[in-house]
């Protein structure tokens, strides 16, 4: 049976940042288990969007288990859109631990929260600075 779309896209995404798609648990969790250090909640969509519900989800998900929730959106399609949506302050955290302070973003509100964007790309090579590099030195 071909693997589904959306859970090939959490699968390529949870080993981008070190870890594996953690499945069907039976509860409410984060998409991607330990080690990855945020609460990455992952969607694909036919038509590129961010919906303020699954931005809701990321954030209850990511409380349970004590992390930085983080929402990315991958566009089916080989060009598709990706990006990842996630607070202010914990982008500002991440920067100052990756020892950088430069990310291109794009500010927005959900509801009354001050989120930003940034493509996957620059998102993964933020936190490979701020989480896994820092691991890897010393």
């Amino acid at each position: 049976m071909a693997d589904a779309t959306w859970k090939r896209v959490e699968r390529e995404k949870c080993r981008e940042l070190g870890g594996e798609r953690s499945g069907p648990t039976g509860r409410d969790t984060c998409d991607c288990a330990d080690p990855v250090r945020v609460g990455l909640e992952i969607k694909s969509y036919k038509t590129f969007t961010f919906l303020t519900k699954d931005w809701e989800q990321a954030v209850e998900n990511a409380a349970k288990v004590g992390k930085i929730p983080v929402l990315a959106v991958k566009e089916r399609g080989r060009n598709g859109r990706d990006q990842v949506q996630m607070r202010v302050i914990d982008h500002g955290w991440m920067l100052a631990a990756a020892g950088r302070f430069d990310s291109p973003a794009q500010f927005t509100r959900v509801g009354d929260e001050l989120v930003i964007r940034l493509h996957w790309p620059d998102f993964v090579r933020l936190y490979r600075a701020a989480y896994i590099d820092k691991e890897n030195i010393g």
